[in-house]
Parts: structure tokens; sequence; C-alpha cells
């Protein structure tokens, strides 16, 4: 059977971001602050649980993770599988934003509670950097003992091949986590047995993942979003290489521009056809592929391939999505 990545969102969101996931969120985020030398939280509470259907209907693209602690810490945890151009900045935009979200009108700035952001990325997002787990906070140029602020914390994880090397100078509790979430998805049972026997966050993880790879839908779409995530990454490649062969034709800045919104759209389109194509052939192994490749080709609207993806999730059998695909057309 295969298994989906547990570094793949959708699964990791799930896994830890779900009602019921409060010990094992906690258990991570405490390997994260234990590692960088801060002191773990009390309790965690998830603001903004994982839904199924909210991922489904296309309503959550960034699947983060939201949780408060109760000794007033917010954090705000995720999973990045591609570097994309700004993320950097998008971190600041998203860790800005539930800074700022925390005042209500007439409250004081003495309010504020601080923001920590935990990203894990898989890729190299400081190659000049050896370690995998870095710590950003605002200090002082020249004297980093000297904090204008206590209120951000930014850590990055890199789970890339270039730096696995270094797992082992990570505290044990994170080093753990670590080679859960990296090696997880084909470590036996009795390799699992002594990595969760002394960490009971990571059993609850361990278990919700069971429950996901036991349940074939859930199984299936995990690992065609994992499939979607790959097609689509490979077409943005090819996206930015025509856009700039468009712009070196049309005017460098202009067609660039246009090139890669143009190869953008259609690379979705092309996800969003293969997700349905995996989905359907996952849950209906008699369905003819080819011929639900075919029809899909003839669906040009992504608003009308995203409803799609719901459909092929909810129909009974193929000749029941058949039957509304036919209809669309």
């Amino acid at each position: 059977m295969e298994k989906p990545l547990l570094t793949d969102d959708f699964v990791f969101s799930y896994m830890m971001g779900s009602s019921g996931s409060e010990l094992a969120l906690k258990s991570f985020i405490d390997a994260v602050q234990k590692d960088s030398g801060r002191m773990p939280t009390k309790e965690v509470q998830i603001v903004s649980p994982f839904s199924l259907a909210s991922f489904i209907n296309g309503k959550k693209s960034i699947l983060d993770i939201k949780a408060w602690g109760i000794d007033g810490r917010y954090f705000n945890i995720e999973i990045q599988t591609a570097n994309q151009k700004g993320f950097n900045n998008r971190i600041l935009y998203y860790w800005s934003g539930m800074y700022h979200d925390q005042l209500e009108q007439g409250q004081e700035y003495e309010a504020l509670f601080p923001v920590i952001s935990i990203v894990v990325a898989r890729f190299n997002l400081f190659p000049t950097i050896p370690r995998m787990h870095n710590i950003f906070t605002l200090t002082a140029e020249g004297q980093p003992d000297c904090v204008f602020s206590d209120q951000i914390q930014i850590h990055t994880i890199e789970l890339t091949s270039e730096k696995i090397n270094r797992l082992p100078e990570l505290h044990d509790e994170l080093k753990n986590w670590l080679d859960f979430l990296s090696n997880g998805h084909k470590k036996s049972q009795e390799e699992m047995t002594i990595l969760t026997q002394n960490n009971s966050g990571i059993a609850v993880a361990a278990e919700r993942y069971q429950r996901l790879c036991q349940n074939n839908e859930l199984r299936e779409m995990a690992i065609a979003h994992e499939k979607a995530e790959r097609d689509r990454k490979g077409q943005l490649s090819f996206a930015r290489e025509q856009g700039l062969e468009q712009g070196l034709v049309q005017g460098l800045e202009q067609g660039l521009e246009q090139g890669l919104e143009q190869g953008r759209e259609e690379g979705e389109i092309l996800s969003l056809r293969k997700t349905i194509s995996n989905i359907l052939t996952h849950r209906f192994p008699e369905a003819d592929a080819s011929q639900i490749s075919s029809l899909l080709l003839q669906i040009q609207n992504k608003q009308t391939l995203d409803s799609l993806v719901l459909k092929a999730m909810e129909s009974v059998s193929v000749e029941d999505f058949l039957s509304v695909l036919q209809e669309i057309r």
C-alpha cells in the first residue's frame, strides 16, 4: 500500500491541526522551543482546526496551523513544499496578521502577546547556514544581546538532503520529531514503536497518520494532492522558462509577466485535471483513465474543475461522475 508523505501539507495539517491533535501539536512546538533554549508551553488550543470540507472546496490554500498557548503565546505552524517568490515576505505577512488580530478596538498595546512562527521547509531557505533549525528575532546590529522586542520569533527548519546529516545536532525531542516527519511513511511497526514509546505526542500523531492511511478516500486524496503539487511545481518551472522566452521576444519585463501568468493558469488547470483523474482511478479501479482524461481536457475553466474535485470525492460510481461531466460539457 502506497503511503503519503508526512511532510505533505495536507497530511501534516490533518495530522497536527485537527481537533484532538492538541497533544501532538504541543509536543512538536515544545521540541522546537527546547531546541532553541526556550520554555515549553503549558497547553495549546488550536485556533483554526483543519477542515476537510474547506480544503476540498478550495477555501483554504495555505494549510497553516494556528494555535494559542495558555501561557499567552500564539503559534503559526506550516509545512512548505516548494520555494516561491516572496516566500520570506509571506511568512512576515502571516506573522503580522496574527499579531495585529489580537487587539480589539479600545485595547492597549500592552495586551499583545508574542507570536511564534514555525516553518518546516522541504527546500533550502538559507543555503549559507549549515544548521537545520534557525531562529530569527529582532536584535541590535553589532550587539545581538540587545533585544528590540521579544514579541517575534521565526523558526525555520529545513528538511533537505543537504542538511539531514545535521539531525544528530538537535535536541533529542526535535530530532525524533523530524525523523518521524521525514521517514514515518517508510518505517516498520517495530521502528515506529521505538520512536513513539517515550513521546506521547509523536504517538498521537502516528495514530492519526495511521488512521488517514487506513481510510482509502483520505489516503488517496493525500497521494493525489502530493502528486498534484509535484505536477504544479514542474508546470510552473516550465511556465517560467516559457515566460522568459516570450519576454525576450516581446520585451523582457512585459513578456515575462504575461508568460508567467498564462503558464501559472495552465499549470493550475493541469494539476486540477490530474487530481480529479487520480481520485477517480484510485476510488474506482475499473475506471477508464484515458476516457476521463479525454473528457477533462475539454474543460478549460478553472472554477469548473475546482467543483469537479469535490464531485469526484462524492460520486458513488464512475458513471455518476461521468453523467455530471457530460452535463457540464
